[in-house]
């Protein structure tokens, strides 16, 4: 299920959220379980490689080291 519908957030509009409310970059693992709790209804074989995949194609998400990402605006 993509999210964006009626009231459901999209997998980046979490993340952005919560790196903005955290105020640093944070490791691939920690997001992918925020976005597990904030997400139930998503299924994916490897939700890890969909939330970096998710990072990388969007502008608004910046790596400053190995696994770690950060917004682009900091």
């Amino acid at each position: 299920m993509r999210g964006g519908s009626k009231g459901t957030p999209t997998i980046s509009t979490i993340l952005y959220n919560y790196l903005t409310s955290k105020k640093k970059p944070a490791h691939y693992r920690e997001l992918t379980e925020h976005v597990k709790a904030r997400r139930k209804d998503l299924q994916s074989r490897d939700l890890s490689a969909t939330i970096r995949c998710v990072l990388r194609r969007d502008d608004r998400f910046a790596s400053p080291g190995e696994g770690v990402y950060g917004l682009r605006e900091w």
